[in-house]
């Protein structure tokens, strides 16, 4: 499986990191961006639904990362030869529509 390390800080205190499938990364960054980060509740949701749930086995590929700080407002997004360079685009494009500032 391909997976993305996510990343997010929602306070300074307040930091988590789970692994999602490359297929989901868009999706997830889009939706987390997009909710009221004291929601702990849509904080847990969207982790449910995005966190990668199955066994890690040694076919698994890290294809990149991307690190959200609602203190900062800012996305980095950093992507290894591997990944879907759409992916890294799409992601860049939600980023900025929702306000965010993108760090590569």
């Amino acid at each position: 499986m391909r997976c993305y390390i996510f990343m997010f800080s929602l306070s300074i205190t307040d930091r988590s990191t789970i692994c999602v499938l490359e297929d989901k990364i868009s999706d997830a960054v889009e939706e987390f961006l997009s909710i009221d980060p004291s929601d702990k509740w849509a904080v847990e949701d969207i982790i449910s639904r995005f966190s990668r749930n199955e066994p890690v086995t040694s076919e698994d590929v890290t294809v990149g990362y991307v690190a959200i700080s609602f203190i900062e407002k800012t996305v980095e997004i950093n992507v290894n030869k591997e990944a879907d360079k759409n992916v890294a685009k799409r992601v860049e494009e939600i980023a900025n529509r929702l306000g965010f500032s993108v760090v590569t």
